[in-house]
């Protein structure tokens, strides 16, 4: 390879080998998942009221707890199997889109680390589907770089001009 040619990392790193152990291991993951948020919803309901919630420390919680966050471990390790899968980024975010349904309704930092982690998929997914010109990565790194070092350097010059 010359110095002057642009590869696609992830086009290079898509093995065949594999393939369908991801896609098992990521719907395993999202079978999971979903059997947590029907436990939640037929126990709990669609809206749960405050006051008729069941116990956040009973054997329904732990369970729906332990296959939400095994479902979600298991998506994670397929997308780091394989993160230039578009698809994949898109069943993540579905999944964590249904994590929320599946934590208990008190546990609400769990349904926010969902939540979140649903945006972050999405705009993984979002970003893979893009088109990208072959040699844009560098440049645009370059250029990123120096807009960042230049306004911290404005903001230095400025301050240190206002201490005077």
């Amino acid at each position: 390879m010359t110095k002057g040619e642009c590869v696609d990392e992830l086009s290079r790193q898509r093995p065949e080998y594999g393939s369908y152990r991801t896609w098992l291991i990521a719907l395993l993951g999202l079978i999971s998942v979903l059997t947590a948020a029907v436990v939640n919803v037929s126990v709990d309901g669609w809206r749960p009221q405050l006051g008729a919630l069941s116990s956040e420390s009973g054997v329904t919680a732990c369970a729906r707890l332990i296959l939400t966050l095994g479902g979600m471990f298991a998506v994670g390790c397929a997308i780091s199997i394989q993160p230039g899968r578009v698809a994949l980024l898109g069943l993540a975010c579905v999944t964590a889109l249904v994590a929320r349904k599946g934590f208990h309704p008190a546990w609400d930092s769990g349904r926010m680390l969902a939540g979140f982690a649903a945006i972050v998929a999405g705009i993984a997914a979002l970003l893979m589907a893009l088109p990208r010109p072959p040699c844009w990565g560098e440049p645009a790194c370059s250029v990123s770089l120096c807009r960042h070092l230049h306004s911290g350097v404005t903001a230095l010059i400025q301050r240190l001009a206002l201490v005077q």
